[in-house]
């Protein structure tokens, strides 16, 4: 294919512009609140989309080792203990981005 398919637009002829990243981002806010993409060498191109979309983003260092290693880096992300990190970042930044929104 050549392209990123995380990239591709979606839904496909979508006048916005948006891709499918963007709209899996979207899709899982709703219900969660605070979505984390782990991404692999593809982090650069990731980011403007993940963060435009108030998502959060990790590289994999070792994508090749699969998907089952993308999904520890993201749960380790997500629980690791740590004023810069894990749930209560998470929640801290979701927090102040709301203040911001509301005044």
């Amino acid at each position: 294919m050549g392209r990123d398919k995380a990239l591709l637009p979606w839904p496909p002829n979508d006048p916005m512009g948006g891709t499918f990243v963007s709209a899996a981002i979207r899709l899982l806010t709703a219900p969660t609140g605070l979505v984390t993409v782990v991404a692999g060498a593809n982090a650069s191109q990731l980011e403007p989309v993940v963060y435009a979309e108030n998502a959060f983003l990790v590289q994999n260092p070792h994508p090749e080792e699969g998907q089952f290693s993308s999904l520890r880096v993201g749960l380790q992300d997500v629980f690791e203990p740590g004023p810069q990190r894990g749930l209560w970042s998470r929640w801290s930044t979701a927090l102040r981005r709301i203040h911001v929104q509301c005044h």
